[in-house]
């Protein structure tokens, strides 16, 4: 599912966002994050396949490139 942002909210956006990351991170990860405990963050973030996550998180929409610029960097491709 693609994210269109032109359609939501600051504050949708930001509940869909973090709906979408605590179903798609790995266990673990929105706990640390949400206590701040960054020497737990590093050691998920080694077991972390990037290259999937990254093709994950742009399919999802939430790559910023083509964003419009109140959201994002507001290029065009």
């Amino acid at each position: 599912m693609a994210t269109n942002v032109a359609d939501l909210t600051a504050e949708r956006l930001q509940a869909q966002t973090l709906e979408w990351l605590r179903e798609n991170l790995p266990g673990g990860w929105m706990e640390a994050v949400e206590a701040g405990d960054l020497d737990r963050i590093a050691v998920l973030r080694r077991g972390l396949d990037y290259a999937d996550w990254c093709i994950r998180f742009g399919e999802a929409g939430y790559a910023t490139p083509t964003w419009p610029a109140e959201y994002g960097a507001g290029l065009s491709l």
